[in-house]
């Protein structure tokens, strides 16, 4: 296409207007197949100023409507493509918000998630004193227990051993008061047979 617009402009310069029409229509044909706007602006412009030459007037200013059609046409799509571009900056920068905003959620979380491990720690680990401290309170009230079982035992075994003794001493008293009284009986029976 762009080898056919170079040709009909030599043509043109050549002063070759058929030739250059031929050319252009060509290459006009190929930009519609391609839908390249801009080279059919150019093409039925340099089309019109074809058939001025050759003083087709009509024809000339039917082109220069064409012409002016995708002129209007390219105007349109630069103006879409401006407010297609001015749209994106926008929906970019609410992209751009929405990343930061969600930034600072993220961020807000980790905090929120860093309070609630060492809320989660402390909270463990005052459980664990807790239960140490339970621990050692019941260790504390079994020794007094014990301490208290052995009180009680070593006071049965001292009242074991005291009604022993006194029963060893009621024995030896009372062995030593038969015994008085057996010697009583024989020196007794003794004295009585001497005399």
């Amino acid at each position: 296409m762009e080898s056919l617009k170079s040709i009909s402009h030599v043509f043109i310069l050549k002063n070759k207007i058929d030739s250059a029409v031929f050319a252009l229509k060509k290459a006009k044909g190929i930009a519609v197949v391609y839908e390249d706007i801009e080279s059919l602006q150019e093409i039925t412009r340099n089309l019109s100023e074809c058939h001025q030459k050759n003083g087709d007037w009509k024809t000339a200013m039917d082109y220069l409507r064409e012409s002016r059609a995708y002129q209007d046409t390219l105007s349109q799509q630069l103006t879409k493509g401006l407010i297609y571009e001015v749209n994106y900056e926008q929906e970019k920068r609410k992209v751009s918000e929405l990343e930061l905003i969600l930034k600072e959620r993220d961020l807000q979380l980790q905090k929120q998630y860093s309070w609630i491990w060492i809320i989660l720690v402390i909270a463990l680990s005052l459980i664990a004193i807790l239960l140490v401290f339970l621990r050692l309170n019941k260790q504390k009230r079994r020794a007094a227990e014990i301490e208290k079982e052995n009180v009680k035992k070593q006071k049965e075994i001292s009242d074991l051993i005291s009604r022993q003794e006194q029963a060893e001493l009621k024995a030896m008293f009372s062995g030593q008061e038969s015994e008085r009284n057996r010697i009583a009986t024989e020196l007794h029976d003794d004295l009585g047979s001497i005399l």
